[in-house]
């Protein structure tokens, strides 16, 4: 487990912690990181109305179809990893 505040990533094959103890405001972030969770649900909630459209899913081009359900999965994605940022905050 690594220390609080501070970031893990890979360089060269060998993990680097870089210290952001005091480099951001944790409630600023948080703010940021609740109101990108907040706007990725409208999208998601939009996306996933789209596809419970049968007239959409029926009529849509096939690729237009597709590309919907991979932005989807991308914004569940991006959720899930911005929910797992917000709880990582100390």
């Amino acid at each position: 487990t690594r220390p609080a505040g501070t970031l893990a990533f890979a360089m060269d094959g060998e993990e680097v912690l870089l210290d952001l103890a005091g480099a951001i405001d944790p409630v600023v972030e948080r703010a940021r990181l609740e109101a990108k969770a907040s706007t990725l649900e409208g999208t998601i909630k939009g996306m996933n109305g789209r596809l419970s459209n049968a007239s959409y899913v029926e009529k849509a081009p096939a690729h237009l179809v597709e590309e919907t359900r991979t932005q989807l999965q991308q914004a569940e994605a991006d959720l899930a990893a911005t929910r797992a940022a917000i709880e990582a905050l100390v």
